[in-house]
């Protein structure tokens, strides 16, 4: 069996590829083998560019009620599910 010379990709492609792959309904598996893509290599960059996105990004944060209530605080919950309370 003949294996597929793979091609390298820069560090700009990536992000369009990992788009491509969501619109392509694939598994990313599928996905992988269709583009001759090793999928440890995906996986990475999949990973580098959620981190990427995640990072330096701001959230306006208002509060639910209209004044202060006694024992109130704030929770935030990440999409991680990481829940971070602050007591008032």
């Amino acid at each position: 069996m003949q294996r597929k010379k793979r091609m390298m990709r820069n560090r700009s492609e990536w992000p369009e590829i990992v788009k491509r792959h969501v619109a392509s309904g694939l598994s990313k598996t599928e996905f992988c083998r269709q583009e001759g893509i090793a999928p440890n290599t995906f996986y990475n960059w999949q990973r580098r560019l959620r981190v990427r996105e995640a990072s330096g990004q701001f959230v306006q944060v208002a509060p639910a009620a209209s004044g202060p209530v006694e024992g109130s605080g704030v929770e935030i919950k990440f999409p991680s599910g990481l829940i971070l309370r602050i007591k008032g």
